[in-house]
């Protein structure tokens, strides 16, 4: 089956309340605090990244390009995605009750220092990574007895790719 497309957007150029919400920790800004010492300086998030204990995993997923056949969703807890060392891609999708469409699908470049924190409920995808498999965190409340949701997109999968004409 040909996959479908969707387009890569930067996380700091749209906007992420249908998802979360997006901080940056490498530039500062909106819900960050800025704080240096003699030798340093250091930036932190104003509120809790998630309710509750949580949990931080490390995942590495494909590179580019690659096709999304299956998202996942947790309704029990919100889940921070942080780039790690290189630009990496988050495919997402607005909660709801359905499985999501090719055509809910969004693809958020995150690049290194910015965060992403998905709300409770969105679908997404392992992040992949611009220049090849990539290495990324998450911090999530991890409950074994509580089902992490994956589902099959409903209509193929979706093909993600940068757009040539754009600079990662």
């Amino acid at each position: 089956m040909k996959a479908n497309h969707t387009t890569v957007v930067p996380s700091g150029e749209t906007d992420p309340t249908p998802y979360g919400r997006r901080l940056d920790l490498l530039n500062g800004g909106p819900g960050v605090i800025d704080t240096a010492g003699p030798d340093f300086n250091d930036r932190y998030t104003r509120e809790a990244l998630i309710d509750g204990s949580g949990h931080l995993g490390l995942t590495v997923g494909p590179g580019l390009p690659a096709d999304v056949h299956r998202m996942e969703r947790h309704r029990h807890t919100s889940e921070a995605v942080c780039c790690l060392a290189g630009p990496v891609i988050l495919p997402v999708a607005a909660p709801g009750d359905e499985r999501p469409r090719t055509s809910d699908v969004r693809a958020l470049l995150i690049t290194p220092g910015e965060c992403v924190i998905l709300n409770p409920g969105v679908w997404h995808a392992p992040c992949c990574g611009v220049d090849g498999p990539a290495a990324y965190y998450w911090f999530a409340a991890v409950d074994e007895t509580r089902p992490t949701d994956w589902v099959e997109l409903d209509d193929g999968p979706v093909r993600i790719e940068l757009d040539e004409t754009r600079p990662a």
